[in-house]
């Protein structure tokens, strides 16, 4: 498939190309229900990554709102909304099952991929804003304490700007 396309392609539309019939039908019902599954998760992390890429571009008009899954996270999502026997071999994937991890029977994509990916994103977003106002907040702080205090001024203006690195706490005791 990959050299008829002429690029990579995921599980999912290998999955999707061998359970489709010639006039489009699924060949079972088990079949329709993961690649829909799948195209519907597929949808609301690319609807999400739109989403998020709109709240980012107010801040920095140069960085891109479009982005597109790689392979390697179409596979997650596909693997997430396949069940696998007690083998551990994922359905629908034939001999492909060698190119990919075992694993353990997976709940139905709808139950196991979106509310936790959904519950995460909202989890960090909330910590984004709390971040940004603690920001804010420190930002007043230090524009009050310099105008009150000149030396303080020139203090920070004489501050090496932070490193990702100094800025983590050190774990040593």
């Amino acid at each position: 498939m990959e050299e008829e396309l002429g690029r990579p392609v995921s599980l999912g539309e290998v999955f999707v190309k061998t359970h489709t019939r010639a006039d489009g039908t699924f060949v079972d019902q088990k079949a329709k229900q993961v690649a829909e599954a799948y195209e519907k998760n597929i949808e609301e992390v690319m609807a999400e990554m739109d989403s998020d890429g709109l709240e980012t571009s107010d801040h920095s008009s140069q960085q891109s709102t479009h982005r597109t899954l790689s392979i390697q996270e179409k596979d997650d999502i596909f693997l997430k909304c396949t069940e696998t026997d007690d083998k551990g071999n994922h359905f629908g994937l034939g001999r492909l099952r060698d190119t990919i991890n075992k694993g353990k029977k997976r709940k139905q994509c709808s139950e196991s991929f979106s509310s936790a990916s959904v519950l995460e994103i909202q989890q960090l977003r909330e910590e984004a804003r709390n971040n940004e106002s603690r920001i804010k907040n420190l930002e007043m702080l230090v524009s009050y304490l310099s105008t009150s205090n000149p030396g303080l001024a020139e203090f920070i203006a004489n501050q090496a700007p932070p490193t990702a690195a100094a800025s983590e706490p050190s774990s040593s005791t």
